[in-house]
């Protein structure tokens, strides 16, 4: 096993066992054994996480800062009012200087409604995969960010733990409030590079490490590994010990109908206007057609 393996395994055994790595500058991940000055410990200074080692397994909560349930984060539209913040451009903004030292290839575009960002992650040091991440920041208060990402600007990372159905990244849970609107974009673009750092595991090594979150059973059923933890709220059981069984019984599968509701019937995939950006090189879509 090489070196970037070897980091690789390391990372997913502390994930699994809830230890959360560090990030780089750059975008590269390590153990948290290996910290030095790393923008932060993901999961550590997070209340929310530091909740949630307390709480019995049967209470109900919204997950953590790993890769969360895909139909949790799906975001149907609504006839919220939208509630436009210029504030919260030009906090952003002012944060540009120190995001560029954090992720050095980051590039940014400014629309009327938001800002777009791409920029790319290393992931592992020593590795010639990476994550480049595109990244849609609207002014409306009531609008979350968008994320895709692409192997090596080349390839759509999916579909696991993306929502429905643009296939944009499902980092975290929005209810846990491990990043909320107007908080660090270095702590945002490194849920995102964990979140691709996770994908790089499963890659590798066939599973999903650490906690996840999935509502659905026929989501869980149809793409969760045997040895994967179980995405209820028994969080710290492995699946085949939890829900399987019960997802597998076809009156437990009834959910389908709900959950190809909420897909639309279809599978997960970027919008074309962002894909044609990536692959094609044209403009960006205007932020709020993406909603």
């Amino acid at each position: 096993m090489n070196c970037v393996k070897q980091q690789l395994e390391v990372i997913g055994m502390q994930l699994d066992s809830n230890i959360f790595p560090c990030i780089k500058d750059g975008g590269i991940v390590v153990p948290s054994t290996q910290c030095n000055t790393p923008h932060f410990m993901l999961g550590e200074i997070d209340k929310h996480e530091q909740q949630r080692q307390r709480r019995p397994s049967t209470e109900s909560w919204q997950g953590n800062s790993g890769g969360q349930g895909a139909t949790s984060r799906s975001r149907p539209a609504s006839n919220t009012t939208q509630i436009i913040c210029s504030d919260i451009k030009q906090k952003y903004l002012s944060e540009m200087e120190a995001v560029k030292v954090a992720y050095p290839r980051t590039q940014v575009w400014t629309e009327d409604n938001g800002i777009w960002l791409l920029t790319n992650s290393a992931l592992l040091e020593g590795s010639n995969l990476s994550a480049t991440l595109l990244v849609c920041l609207p002014n409306d208060l009531t609008k979350l960010p968008k994320a895709w990402a692409f192997w090596n600007g080349l390839i759509w990372i999916g579909e696991r733990h993306t929502n429905f159905p643009d296939g944009s990244i499902c980092a975290f849970e929005p209810g846990d409030e491990t990043w909320l609107m107007g908080q660090s974009l270095i702590k945002l673009l490194d849920l995102y590079t964990l979140w691709a750092c996770r994908h790089y595991y499963l890659k590798e090594f066939g599973r999903w490490p650490g906690y996840q979150v999935a509502h659905n059973a026929y989501e869980r059923f149809s793409e969760f590994k045997d040895d994967e933890f179980c995405g209820c709220n028994n969080f710290d059981k492995k699946y085949k010990d939890c829900c399987k069984p019960k997802d597998s019984v076809a009156k437990h599968l009834e959910g389908v109908s709900n959950f190809s509701w909420v897909i639309g019937l279809g599978k997960r995939t970027p919008p074309v206007r962002v894909l044609d950006f990536m692959y094609l090189g044209k403009p960006l879509p205007k932020i709020m057609s993406l909603y």
